[in-house]
C-alpha cells in the first residue's frame, strides 16, 4: 500500500518521502537515508527488509529510516523538501500530527481474536479505528463475500462517516533473485513449487501461490523478519529438491535478504500489486489530504 499510495501521488506530480522504522535495521533507532532521489544509500542489513524492499521499488522515492518519525521527517524536509510525507506503518507513532490515516483490514482476519498485545495481535483496540481517515479491507477476493460484507460494516460502525474502500493483491510476475530475468505468474500454473517466507502473514501467501495454480510440495513459514541462515536455506533447498519442487518461491521482502549461495533450484520473487477497487474514489481521498 505504501509503494501504490506513492506511485499514485507521483503520476500527480506531487514528491512523496516515505517514512519508515526500518525494523531490526540498523538505523532504526538513529535517522539515516535509505535512499535518495539517485541511489540507494543503505544495504538490507543497515535498513532492514521493508525499507530496502520499498527503496528498490520506488526508484527517486526518498527513503528515510528510525523510529522517531518525527526525527526522520525533519531530516527528509531538510535534505529533500517533499511535499508529502509517507508513513508505512505508522498510525500508533501519536506524537506526529497526519492529515490521513489508511488503515488496512485484511479481510480474512480483520481484527484477529479482537484482543491487543501480549493477549492477541491487535495494537490497538477495535474502537480506535474511529482515529482512521479511510479504510481498505484487503484480500477481498480470497475472503467469502459475507465476510467481506460483515467487515465493512463493522468498519462503518466503528470508523462512522468515513470511507470503507476494498483492495486487492495481484500477482505481477516471477522475478529471479539475480534479476536476471522474470517469468508471467502464470508459469506456475501446474508445476511443483516449495514456498518460503519470513512475514506476519505466511498462510496468505501460500495460499496465493497455490491461487496461481501451483501444487505447493514443500512448505517453510519463519516468523515475521527473520534473517534466514545459509544454513536454514539449505535445509530447505534440500527438502524443496527431495520433494520434487521445480522452484523455491519467496516473498519480495524475504528476497532482499537471502544469503547468496549456489542454487541446484530456481529461486523467484513472486512480485505483487495493490489495487484497489474504486481507484478514483481512492485517488480522491489522498489528493484531498495532500492540499490538491
Amino acid at each position: 500500500m505504501t509503494r501504490h499510495v506513492c506511485e499514485i501521488l507521483l503520476r500527480h506530480q506531487i514528491k512523496p518521502c516515505v517514512l519508515i522504522r526500518g525494523y531490526r535495521g540498523a538505523s532504526e533507532h538513529g535517522a539515516e537515508v535509505v535512499s535518495s532521489p539517485q541511489r540507494i544509500e543503505l544495504t538490507q542489513q543497515e535498513a532492514g527488509d521493508e525499507g530496502h524492499l520499498l527503496a528498490s521499488l520506488l526508484p527517486g522515492v526518498p527513503v528515510i529510516a528510525g523510529k522517531d518519525r518525527r526525527v526522520t521527517g525533519a531530516l527528509g524536509y531538510d535534505r529533500f523538501k517533499p511535499d508529502v510525507f509517507v508513513l508505512d506503518d505508522g498510525m500508533q507513532f501519536y506524537q506526529l500530527h497526519r492529515d490521513l490515516d489508511v488503515v488496512l483490514l485484511d479481510a480474512q482476519r480483520p481484527f484477529d481474536n479482537g484482543w491487543t498485545f501480549p493477549r492477541g495481535l491487535l495494537r490497538e483496540p477495535p474502537s480506535h479505528l474511529r482515529r482512521a481517515g479511510c479504510i481498505v479491507i484487503t484480500n477481498g477476493d480470497k475472503a467469502a463475500p459475507e465476510s467481506v460484507e460483515s467487515t465493512r460494516l463493522t468498519a462503518t460502525k466503528l470508523s462512522p462517516g468515513h470511507p470503507v474502500l476494498t483492495a486487492k493483491l495481484t500477482a505481477r510476475s516471477l522475478n529471479a533473485l539475480d534479476r536476471s530475468h522474470s517469468l508471467p505468474s502464470e508459469w506456475l500454473k501446474g508445476r511443483k513449487a516449495a514456498v518460503l517466507s519470513a512475514i506476519g502473514n505466511p498462510e496468505s501467501f501460500a495460499r496465493q501461490v497455490a491461487n496461481l495454480g501451483a501444487l505447493v510440495v514443500h512448505r517453510v513459514d519463519f516468523t515475521d523478519h527473520h534473517e534466514v541462515t545459509v544454513g536454514e536455506l539449505n535445509e530447505v533447498i534440500e527438502a524443496a529438491c527431495g520433494a520434487g519442487a521445480e522452484a523455491i518461491i519467496v516473498t519480495e521482502k524475504d528476497a532482499v535478504k537471502l544469503p547468496p549461495l549456489m542454487r541446484p533450484i530456481p529461486f523467484y520473487a513472486l512480485a505483487v500489486t495493490m489495487t484497489v477497487d474504486d481507484k478514483a474514489a481512492f485517488e480522491r481521498i489522498l489528493l484531498k489530504a495532500a492540499g490538491k
